[in-house]
This record gives C-alpha cells, structure tokens and sequence, in this order.
C-alpha cells in the first residue's frame, strides 16, 4: 500500500543508521547458513592485542555494539587498539534466512554453529592465535556456552553485561508473555523487531513497570535510544523462544534438548572473565548473574552501579546506552581487555 510505503520511507530517514564499520565479512559456517560479521579496525594498531568478538542480546542485532558515538562499543574497542567483530547472529540483521528455516533457529545454533564459524575467520583473517569475547545479555550467554566448549582454547578473555546463568524469577521477568503462552505452539516467533520499526515514534514516550524491568528511561536520550532500537531489535524464532521458555520455566541453562547442561560445564573453565551485573536490572537477576562467579575461578566482578564507582545504578540496556555509560561502564571493559585480551607472548613480557 502505498501510505505503508511511505510510512516505512519517512520512518528509515529519520531513524536509520548509517553501520561504523569498516568491513563487512560474510562466514559460511559448518551447516551452510552464511552470517555477518562487522569489523572495525582499530586506528591505531597495537600488535599486542587480541581482536574482540561482540556478541548482541535476544531479539536483537549487531547494532547494539555498532552504534553512533558515544555509545557504539564497537569503535570504543577498536579505538582502544582491538580489531573488533560484532556479528549479526544467524536470522537477525544482515544474516538472513528463508522463512521455513528461520523458524527453527535455535540458541544451540548461535553457540555450536555462528560463533565458531566467525571466531575461526576472525584467526584466518587477523593471523591471531586467540580472540576475546564480549557479549550482553544473551551475547554473554553464547560467550559462556563457547568458553565450556572444544573451542575454549580460542578464546583468551571474556566481558559478560547482564547475563544470567538460569532465571530463578521465572516468568515473573516478562509477565507479558505468560497469556501468549497457550498460543506459542501456533506461533512462528516473537515479532517485535517488526513491529517495533513501524511504531518507532511512539516509542520510550512515557515509563511503565515492565519498562523498568529492561531499560531504565531517565538514564538514556530517548531520541538517540530509539534510533538503535529501530535498527537494532529483531524477530525471535519459535525455537530460540521455546528454548528460553524452557530456561525460565525450569531455571536452567541447557541445550535445546537437554543433553548439554551449559551451566554445569562452565565449571573450573579458566579463562578470565568480567562478570557485569547492574543493580536494576529486571531481567537478569543479580543473584543469577552472579553465579559465574563461583563456577569460573578467574572470573572478576564489576557492579554497574554506584557500588561499583558509577554515577548511577544501571540496567539491562542501560548498561550499554545510557548518557554516561561512556564514563562509568565503557572504560572498565576497556581496562579489563587490556589486561586479559593480550598475545600470549606480550602476556609474558608484562610478567
């Protein structure tokens, strides 16, 4: 129709986003499926450092790392010396799919299949022996899955924001999809990426309780906030929304058809981790957060809050986009990657 046309034409002047990067990687991976990794060279190269993978939260896309100044993390990384990957996981952003196939996507697949593809071209591309990885919410998830996997090896540091390992709260963290779930058996996926850039406008115009649960509004400009979400969220498929279903209901962390418990094989993995957690954060709790800590012997806490040395307590999203987010929290990834995120040879030389 041509007034949805013009709709959806007016909506991507003033909300789109040119991309920050300065290459675009396609990866084939093991099972076909072609995905998308951004790279952002660093300007000023330091050959001590490792390249950084960032990995983007549930339902959305590369555009939470990849987005304008001051709150692109992407060009914060490679301006501090990392060559830097944010990847578009399988069905979300650039890596698209057919219908039929994007419907059964699962976490699984984002874990065994897009990251070890892109992690491996990454290494080829870069001459690398390792890389780090950081990754938010569900990202930090992928990163934990990888860390306990074949490919721990090639993985020298981790920075997890707000990723819980289970959700003791259960559905009490998204209240609004238990009446919808009688009807997810029906359903093909969540679609609030789509439905998301039509209503773009009227979008973080007024606060409300489940809001808080993810994004705190009176840290964030709503102006620039809603220019990312209209890039950056994107549709669920039925299958990476069964599987969280079944980690809310049940308080686990597990592959799709349970053999694989992600949680458990984290334990004793040694690879240095940054564990964030933000103090108002509704749906990754903190006490689930936090139990990394216990399972990782090289993990290190950073509170995203006034405890923690920032101007204020964050939450889920806010943790990356909020006004000072650039002072409080970026600079603490940055520090930790320094340190953590070295070639093993320069690792020695600052022993």
């Amino acid at each position: 129709m041509p007034l949805l046309s013009a709709w959806s034409t007016l909506l991507e002047r003033r909300y789109g986003l040119a991309s920050g990067a300065d290459e675009l990687h396609r990866v084939r991976c093991a099972d076909g499926v072609v995905v998308t990794a951004k790279r952002f060279r660093p300007r000023a190269v330091d050959a001590a450092l490792l390249p950084v993978v960032c990995l983007p939260g549930l339902g959305t896309d590369s555009h939470n790392f990849d987005a304008p100044a001051p709150w692109g993390l992407a060009r914060v990384l490679a301006d501090a010396g990392h060559d830097t990957w944010p990847i578009d996981l399988r069905g979300t952003g650039q890596s698209t799919l057919s219908f039929s196939r994007w419907v059964g996507v699962t976490f699984d697949d984002f874990a065994g299949l897009d990251l070890p593809a892109v992690v491996d071209h990454v290494l080829a591309t870069t001459g690398a022996p390792q890389v780090a990885l950081v990754g938010h919410s569900m990202g930090g998830l992928v990163a934990y899955a990888a860390l306990s996997s074949g490919m721990g090896s090639k993985i020298a540091a981790a920075v997890t924001l707000g990723s819980p390992l289970g959700f003791p709260r259960g559905l009490a963290v998204a209240p609004f999809l238990r009446p919808l779930l009688p009807l997810a058996p029906l359903a093909p996926g969540l679609f609030g990426g789509a439905l998301g850039r039509a209503v773009a406008p009227f979008l973080l115009r007024g606060d409300t309780p489940y809001l808080k649960n993810w994004l705190i509004l009176e840290h964030v400009d709503g102006r620039a906030m809603r220019r990312v979400m209209y890039r950056a969220v994107q549709d669920v498929p039925r299958g990476v929304m069964f599987q969280f279903k079944d980690w809310l209901e049940h308080d686990v962390f597990r592959s799709k058809d349970a053999a694989v418990d992600y949680r458990a094989r984290l334990h004793g993995v040694a690879t240095p981790v940054l564990v964030v957690e933000a103090p108002r954060d509704g749906l990754a709790d903190v006490a689930a957060v936090r139990r990394a800590l216990s399972l990782l012997p090289a993990a290190e806490h950073f509170v995203a809050g006034r405890a923690g040395g920032c101007s204020v307590d964050y939450g889920h999203i806010d943790v990356l986009f909020g006004r000072d987010a650039p002072v409080d929290v970026h600079p603490r990834l940055v520090s930790f990657l320094a340190r953590a995120a070295r070639r093993p040879q320069a690792l020695r030389r600052a022993a």
